[in-house]
């Protein structure tokens, strides 16, 4: 039997699905249109808006030593 063929290929799946974490506010953030992007120890990092990139950028220790459960730090109201 030929393997079957389609739109439905988990290839195609996949590439729709990429997301990162603004490390700021943990919000989910596509790569693609991020509002801002920071490189840091040779690791890119994406945020939802420039507000967070420049607190991130102001102390990145900060953000990157906080675990999971950080949210409520989301803090310019979208």
């Amino acid at each position: 039997m030929a393997p079957v063929r389609g739109a439905n290929s988990p290839t195609r799946q996949r590439e729709v699905s990429e997301i990162a974490i603004d490390p700021v506010c943990k919000m989910d953030v596509d790569p693609k249109t991020a509002a801002a992007k920071a490189e840091y120890k040779g690791q890119m990092y994406y945020f939802c808006a420039p507000g967070c990139k420049v607190a991130f950028e102001k102390d990145p220790e900060k953000y990157l030593k906080t675990a999971v459960g950080g949210e409520g730090n989301h803090h310019h109201g979208h």
